[in-house]
């Protein structure tokens, strides 16, 4: 069941457009609490989708309203200015949506459910790359544009990273790999990247030893010889040019033991290659590349 809210953020439609189909036209009809709030079914959202796409094709909504679910689905199909694709999620485009709603209903169980029933379908990298990572841009576009809540975005990506901390620690349970340090560095605040690089790093075999965001160069050098890791992955969140991360990768590379491994990746890392590239890091641009450098790294 969803808000009014959820639902207009679903459909692109705004709420008082809801209402006015409703009131008017009974577009649709949904039900109310004891409150007297509206809840919609996800029928009703896949209605109003129609009807939207309808609209946008040149037809009038007096004219769509009373036409069943069948009939609209069927007028829409028919337009030729319109594809079918256009009207009918992808499995990756339910998951996100079902995601995305438990985030704006504040929904702690439907939000886990969501993502649960997502990774079980996907695997795990299909679900970071095709799921966690559009969602989270989208919530934080949407929250950027004053769109969400500030509490609706501390939410959903609360909510996410304990999740991924929870797969990581089950996996690293049962990882008898050698270590690798996973954070990022100072300055470099956002840690989702870190979280997924951690996962994968412990799903291949790796002990990880996580140390989450904004992390001295020092501390990872510390942490990096006290377990004698064979690797440090470091996610780059940076949104422009870090001027110290120069300087900061030299410092790494000069207090780890020159057989320790470094690798980079993180949606800012291609703002720093020539940097990464003189410390000899291996940089990954994408999660696949990640895996396939961790199961290279572990047979050596």
């Amino acid at each position: 069941m969803h808000t009014i809210r959820s639902v207009a953020l679903q459909t692109g439609l705004s709420p008082d457009v809801i209402r006015v189909w409703e009131k008017r036209y009974q577009a649709v009809m949904p039900k109310r609490t004891q409150s007297n709030q509206r809840i919609y079914t996800d029928k009703d959202i896949s209605r109003l989708r129609l009807l939207k796409t309808a609209i946008d094709s040149g037809r009038r909504i007096s004219a769509v309203a009373k036409l069943d679910y069948d009939e609209l689905s069927s007028l829409v199909n028919q337009n030729t200015h319109k594809s079918s694709q256009e009207i009918t999620l992808t499995p990756t485009e339910e998951h996100i949506g079902q995601c995305f709603s438990a985030i704006i209903d504040l929904e702690s169980s439907k939000l886990e459910a969501a993502l649960t029933n997502a990774l079980s379908q996907l695997g795990s990298i299909a679900f970071l790359t095709e799921v966690i990572s559009p969602l989270l841009n989208h919530v934080g576009d949407l929250w950027l544009s004053g769109k969400i809540r500030t509490c609706q975005e501390h939410f959903g990506s609360t909510h996410i990273r304990t999740f991924l901390g929870r797969l990581m620690i089950d996996a690293n349970a049962a990882s008898y790999g050698p270590y690798i340090v996973v954070s990022t560095p100072t300055g470099h605040w956002h840690e989702i990247g870190a979280s997924m690089a951690a996962l994968i790093s412990a799903q291949s075999g790796w002990k990880v030893i996580y140390l989450g965001a904004n992390v001295p160069i020092e501390e990872i050098a510390f942490v990096t010889a006290r377990k004698n890791a064979k690797c440090v992955a470091l996610s780059l969140s940076y949104a422009s040019n870090d001027p110290k991360l120069g300087n900061n990768l030299r410092r790494l590379r000069a207090l780890l033991p020159e057989s320790t491994e470094i690798i980079a990746g993180g949606s800012s890392m291609l703002s720093y290659q020539e940097d990464l590239k003189k410390t000899k890091a291996h940089i990954c641009k994408n999660l696949d590349e990640l895996k396939n450098t961790l199961f290279t790294l572990h047979q050596v």
